[in-house]
């Protein structure tokens, strides 16, 4: 008979302590949702506030075409060509980079490997 009232008072402490870690872990879910959700919304702003930049900058520089001082003058579509060369060099010399650091990296290992081979089989 005792057994029961212990088994009982077990049970219902058990089912208290679930509900309570149950609670925290929704209240943590929400305010993780929440963080989440703010971030996600700075982020469209910051998107947003970009694009509009961008654009009232291209025409701005469209109705008031700039001279350069070291030329005698650009226009927008020959900033945006420049551009796009630095852009392709760029990542043609970042790819190139890559591929002689992995290249350079292999060799290493597989030295290293052939190394540690002979020195373990005599």
């Amino acid at each position: 008979m005792g057994g029961d009232v212990v088994s009982s008072v077990n049970k219902a402490s058990s089912k208290a302590n679930f509900n309570h870690k149950s609670l925290v872990f929704r209240v943590l879910y929400i305010a993780t949702l929440v963080i989440a959700l703010a971030f996600l919304a700075a982020a469209i702003i910051l998107v947003i506030v970009y694009f509009t930049a961008t654009a009232m900058t291209i025409s701005y520089l469209e109705s008031n075409p700039q001279s350069s001082p070291n030329e005698g003058s650009t226009s927008l579509p020959d900033g945006l060509r420049s551009t796009g060369e630095h852009l392709r060099a760029f990542i043609t010399s970042g790819v190139n980079s890559g591929q002689a650091t992995t290249s350079n990296a292999i060799n290493i290992f597989k030295d290293l490997t052939s190394f540690f081979i002979i020195v373990n089989t005599y």
